[in-house]
């Protein structure tokens, strides 16, 4: 499945990263699902761009979401370790801000919100 992904994207094509499948608590699944694209050959940068400003664009919301930039919503992630090094640093959570509010990561792990 791997080889193909990386034909798609080599050829032109995009695809975008998801956690929708509720095997996996706490979008568990996007972090296997991305390092599956890094095993596949791409670049963590790459797989990091499928997931964020591919994503965004893909269901049409790149005018607040996908980038950091003025003017967009405060929505990310805070690691401890950096994924362009190692993809698997992305499970390195510290502290999120959504809708520019801090919360760490103990309080992310309470429950769904």
């Amino acid at each position: 499945m791997g080889e193909t992904v990386y034909g798609v994207l080599r050829g032109g094509g995009r695809i975008t990263t998801g956690a929708d499948a509720p095997l996996f608590p706490f979008g568990f699944g996007l972090h296997i699902e991305i390092n599956l694209l890094v095993q596949s050959g791409f670049t963590p940068l790459e797989t990091l761009r499928f997931s964020t400003l591919w994503a965004a664009e893909a269901i049409v919301i790149d005018d607040d979401l996908g980038t950091i930039a003025a003017g967009k919503l405060a929505d990310l992630v805070i690691l401890d370790a950096d994924p362009v090094e190692n993809i698997s640093n992305t499970v390195a959570v510290s502290s999120r801000i959504k809708n520019g509010v801090l919360y760490a990561v103990e309080d992310l792990l309470k429950a769904p919100m």
